[in-house]
Formats: structure tokens, sequence, C-alpha cells
């Protein structure tokens, strides 16, 4: 017997990637981990699961370089978690508190540096009734 099993690659279809349209997606933030880049520089990896609409079970990543030596992209980074945290109402100040479980509404768009992947380049509340969308434009 084969170390497969009953494996059968004829009964397998292959799934593509492809990156997510450009708009709006109501997220749950399912993944909140800590990695170290190819630079050595430590930042930290949110993963989004989109829960509504056509794309409902596709996930977005988030990278948040927090602990970044340059001061100009640890500053957007801390910005950008407080614009998350305004729009899940998660309060990350307090102890032991994680922006895992977390709702909210992201907007996707192509990376302006390699299109064929996404990014996040604004967070708002899930909640429609108006509130104002936070904006994370990346002034690079």
């Amino acid at each position: 017997m084969s170390i497969y099993g009953d494996y059968n690659s004829d009964n397998v279809e292959v799934t593509e990637f492809s990156k997510l349209p450009a708009g709006k997606y109501k997220a749950f933030i399912s993944g909140e981990e800590t990695k170290i880049s190819k630079a050595g520089n430590e930042y930290i990896c949110l993963t989004y699961d989109i829960v509504e609409g056509e794309h409902t079970g596709r996930t977005v990543y988030d990278n948040i370089s927090l602990h970044h030596p340059t001061p100009k992209t640890a500053k957007i980074a801390e910005e950008t978690i407080k614009k998350i945290c305004l729009a899940t109402g998660k309060d990350i100040n307090a102890k032991n508190e994680t922006l895992r479980g977390g709702v909210l509404t992201i907007h996707v768009r192509p990376q302006k540096n390699d299109k064929k992947y996404n990014e996040i380049h604004k967070y708002e509340s899930a909640d429609s009734s108006g509130a104002a969308a936070v904006d994370s434009d990346i002034p690079f």
C-alpha cells in the first residue's frame, strides 16, 4: 500500500490563486502573529477572512511593521493599528487584548508596487450606520 493511502489525484481539482477584485469587504480578523522579514525586521501579520458576499471564505493578509527600525515605517504601522482599533472597537492598550475576533469592513485594491497582490487601504466599522472610513494610504 502507498504512503498516500487511498489518495487519487484524478479526483482533485487545483484551485488557482487569484487576488480579490478592488472593493469593500466585511471581514473577520482570524489570525494575528509576529513574523520576521527577510531583512530581519519583526512585523505583525493579520489574517482577514471575508464573511459576506460572493468572495466569502477568501483570505486577505495585512503585514504591519510595528517594530521596524525606520521611524517613518513604524509610525505608519502605529497609525494603521489605531485605525483597525477604531474600526473594530477594540482597545489593544488593555492587558491581553488582541485584534483577533474583530469584525470590520476593509477596502482592498491592487498593491502599488506589485499589482498581482492585494493591499488594504482603508478600514471602517462593519456597522453600515454611516461610520466614516479610516484611510490608510501609504505615502511610498
